[in-house]
């Protein structure tokens, strides 16, 4: 199962489990190959682009299952197979929010006793 905390989002294909995770360097990647920035790339994803959700299957995939593209592309397959493309879309979007979750759902974590904080405006020297 993949760690919400650190923005991992565990999936299942073709009977095994992957975990998908948006870290910045992906993040990077993916919109260096997509020669456009992360939120249209969500958004395209979002109407159903495949290429869209094969760059976010990519990319969600670095860290732990690094895969090629056209690999990428045949994990996307075995998933829209398997739920269906709105379903495969909904689970990209869920992942890609995980790796971004509202200050809401931070701030009661970085409340917790012994966590550290910034102070607004970030680090002063």
């Amino acid at each position: 199962m993949g760690n919400r905390h650190r923005g991992e989002t565990a999936v299942e294909i073709g009977g095994q489990r992957y975990t998908l995770v948006y870290t910045i360097n992906a993040i990077c990647e993916m919109e260096t190959l997509a020669k456009r920035p992360l939120s249209l790339i969500g958004q395209e994803a979002a109407l159903g682009y495949v290429t869209a959700m094969r760059w976010m299957v990519w990319g969600g995939l670095r860290r732990h299952h690094p895969v090629s593209v056209e690999e990428a592309g045949d994990l996307l397959d075995a998933l829209v197979g398997e739920v269906g493309t709105a379903a495969a879309g909904a689970v990209l979007q869920s992942a890609l929010q995980a790796a971004f979750p509202s200050r809401d759902e931070g701030a009661a974590e970085a409340d917790a006793p012994g966590k550290a904080t910034a102070p607004v405006g970030g680090p002063t020297s």
